[in-house]
């Protein structure tokens, strides 16, 4: 797979309340107490003999190496107050051997249920599909994570199939960009 974002990918986006930006070292600190939040970060924890500091800098770490290849998840921060919301973005993911993009969303949990993950995303797949980025879009939603997989299906996305990511059991869901066509509409 090419690469269809660009580097425009990687810069401010205003959403309606809130601002996606690029993260940078000094967010180090909200995304540890991310991982710190149990409940919050269950269905993203990859490595169980990590500490949270480790994990949190490896997901910093990671989402700055993205950044080169023009994708990545982008901090949300609340217009209102500055306050850190959660990350979201396009990721280039490969799924039983085939290149996707996937929305990837996570949120702080005292920002869960107030529409902020829908938002998000949403702004995400509309910027995936204008100009023809991108042909389809993906989710990789854990079984048990329920929030997760009504954003994706707020996105008009449809279950695909179970596969599995990283040794993980996932479901994947889709919207190819026919079908956002037609809920454009």
């Amino acid at each position: 797979m090419h690469n269809i974002l660009t580097s425009e990918y990687v810069s401010q986006h205003h959403l309606d309340r809130m601002i996606a930006r690029p993260i940078t070292t000094d967010d180090l600190d909200d995304i540890v107490a991310f991982y710190n939040d149990e409940e919050a970060s269950r269905f993203l924890k990859f490595e169980a003999s990590m500490s949270n500091e480790s994990m949190a800098q490896y997901y910093l770490d990671k989402q700055l190496d993205r950044y080169r290849m023009h994708n990545g998840l982008m901090v949300l921060e609340r217009k209102l107050d500055g306050a850190i919301v959660g990350h979201c973005g396009l990721l280039y993911q490969e799924v039983d051997g085939e290149k996707i993009i996937e929305i990837g969303y996570r949120l702080l949990k005292k920002y869960w249920q107030n529409g902020y993950a829908s938002e998000a995303a949403k702004y995400f797949r509309n910027y995936g599909f204008n100009d023809n980025r991108v042909d389809a879009l993906y989710c990789m939603i854990h079984p048990e994570n329920k929030n997760s997989q009504k954003v994706a299906l707020r996105l008009g996305m449809t279950f695909q199939r179970n596969i599995h990511h990283n040794g993980v059991m996932a479901l994947l869901y889709g919207i190819t960009r026919t079908a956002f066509n037609q809920i454009k509409k």
